[in-house]
């Protein structure tokens, strides 16, 4: 294995090549089940919407969102938008300090959008809750005549959502968010009421995994962008043509990189082939009219030309290969041939070839 070794040695500037060609196609080919991935969950599910926090929100909508906030989250809230004319612009585009902001947000952000379509029928048992009443008393009683007498104009909307069969079903629904927001003006209620409420949807929070946490922390933001008039249509498909660019890129660059590791592999094989054989004819030109009766003509041939061969197949697969000593270990163990050590007819456990004794006098593997 030393020898063999010594002998790739001069050609170490296109090892290193090829290693980085082989780091760089690994990268590549770890990347690309993430990007089918995402062009499912973010493309498809999630209509090309990448992060909780919209790229764009009306000023009504982003003084909502801060009423069910912390102090340190109105701070970052703050931070990741501009406004501009009626609505509110993200600045912030930074996508690994956006994922860390949207871990933080993810609650309120969360709550936020449950309040902003809760079905009547939830409404109303909500209600009747706190006038102390049963819910049958409200069953004939319109959501617009429970805001008159809490002051509120409340109308209701129609919003697909999904029955326990998992089919998305038209369903009556009203934005409490409108109530919160009118008695936290008035001081009917105070920013420790929202807090109150965080703590009582902290334990639901918790068993919800990261991956729906995810995806409704983007229906948010995909609500709040429809809202500001963007185009989410537009938006789906430039995610997924720039997803699937970026696919491409990668294929093609893997492509290139398998092409290139083959193509310096084989030259530094072909090099170790040639001076290999260079060396073995020098070797055996050395030899002695006594030494080289014990070798036929055809034995003698055979070591210059198919056990080159093999070492220098062993080189290009090694070569295209990031675990090479292993590699070649495991492939050739308990496969022992014979291999004269030296000049005498001892065979040699360690190495699979009788080229060395050729080459370099003795096997020293």
């Amino acid at each position: 294995m030393s020898r063999i070794l010594k002998s790739i040695a001069p050609y170490w500037k296109s090892i290193i090549i090829i290693l980085l060609l082989l780091v760089l196609q690994a990268n590549c080919d770890l990347a690309l089940p993430q990007y089918t991935s995402n062009i499912i969950d973010v493309g498809i599910q999630n209509g090309g919407i990448g992060h909780s926090i919209p790229e764009k929100i009306t000023k009504d909508e982003y003084d909502i969102a801060k009423m069910f906030m912390t102090d340190e989250e109105i701070s970052i809230w703050e931070k990741c938008f501009e406004e501009q004319d009626d609505l509110y612009v993200r600045t912030e585009n930074n996508d690994k300090r956006l994922d860390e902001y949207d871990d933080t947000l993810a609650m309120a952000l969360i709550i936020n959008n449950q309040m902003s379509s809760v079905t009547v029928t939830q409404f109303k048992q909500q209600m009747a809750a706190q006038m102390g009443v049963d819910v049958s008393e409200l069953e004939n009683v319109s959501v617009a005549d429970l805001g008159k007498r809490m002051g509120v104009e409340l109308e209701t909307f129609t919003k697909d959502i999904e029955d326990a069969d998992g089919n998305e079903v038209p369903t009556e629904c009203v934005d409490m968010r409108i109530i919160f927001k009118v008695m936290y003006d008035n001081g009917a209620m105070s920013k420790d009421t929202f807090i109150s409420m965080r703590d009582e949807f902290q334990s639901t929070f918790d068993t919800m995994g990261s991956t729906l946490i995810s995806s409704m922390g983007k229906a948010y933001a995909k609500s709040m962008d429809a809202k500001a008039g963007m185009d989410m249509k537009a938006i789906q498909k430039r995610y997924l043509w720039i997803s699937g660019a970026k696919m491409v890129g990668m294929a093609l660059l893997i492509a290139v990189c398998t092409v290139c590791v083959a193509f310096f592999a084989s030259r530094v094989g072909a090099g170790v082939g040639r001076d290999l054989r260079g060396k073995v004819y020098k070797n055996v030109m050395s030899f002695s009219n006594a030494e080289l009766d014990k070798f036929s003509t055809a034995s003698l041939i055979t070591r210059t030309t198919n056990d080159v061969q093999q070492i220098q197949l062993v080189c290009v697969l090694k070569n295209g290969s990031l675990c090479t000593y292993y590699w070649y270990r495991w492939s050739y163990k308990g496969n022992v041939n014979r291999c004269w050590n030296g000049m005498d007819n001892s065979p040699c456990s360690s190495c699979n070839y009788w080229l060395c004794t050729f080459t370099y006098g003795s096997c020293n593997a």
